[in-house]
């Protein structure tokens, strides 16, 4: 629409152990949005537990937010991003796949033309997963997400709230020595010290 700025909202997050991607279209991101967008995904996962990595946006660090995080931190290990880190996000890299794939040099006439490709572009990776798995193969080393987990709230100066840990670590360290067996064979350094490598 000429002069006008439309966007459609999306909250968004990506299961790394078997490149499950959930999202929820909103009309606008606050921490009301994104208890719905918990809930959502509390509904998948309470049984199994789960390790959530969010980054810095305001409404992550909600008064409310941090109180569900709490009432349900018997299935939920909460863990922030390092301020200014897109590059430890993958869900970044799931955006970029969707303007890539749906959204770039495109133009969109109404809004309802843009929630139509994105509808598209998400319904591709939800049922073909093999299309994003690429873009999402340097966060799955050994023990990732773990050790990103650890990380993250090392940089942050943050406690996780911790739920089912150990179980999900023994998990995590199975899993992924069988599926990445390959050791990690370089470093990766953060203000100059090494966080991950040999």
């Amino acid at each position: 629409m000429t002069g006008q700025r439309k966007s459609v909202k999306i909250l968004g997050a990506i299961e790394l152990f078997q490149t499950r991607f959930h999202y929820r279209q909103e009309t606008v991101f606050n921490a009301s949005t994104y208890l719905s967008f918990l809930e959502q995904l509390a509904r998948r996962y309470r049984r199994q537990g789960a390790i959530l990595i969010q980054d810095n946006a305001s409404y992550h660090k909600d008064r409310d937010v941090w109180s569900w995080f709490g009432a349900n931190r018997h299935w939920l290990e909460v863990h922030q991003l390092p301020p200014y880190s897109p590059e430890f996000n993958p869900t970044e890299r799931l955006w970029q796949y969707t303007r890539r794939t749906g959204t770039h040099n495109r133009y969109f006439s109404h809004p309802t033309e843009l929630l139509a490709t994105l509808t598209r572009v998400f319904g591709e990776m939800q049922s073909h997963p093999e299309l994003i798995r690429p873009y999402l193969a340097s966060f799955c080393c050994p023990l990732c997400p773990f050790i990103y987990a650890r990380m993250y709230s090392v940089f942050s100066g943050r406690q996780p709230h911790q739920g089912k840990s150990q179980h999900l670590v023994a998990r995590i360290a199975e899993r992924r020595e069988t599926e990445f067996p390959k050791p990690i064979d370089k470093a990766i350094f953060k203000n100059g010290e090494q966080v991950i490598g040999p």
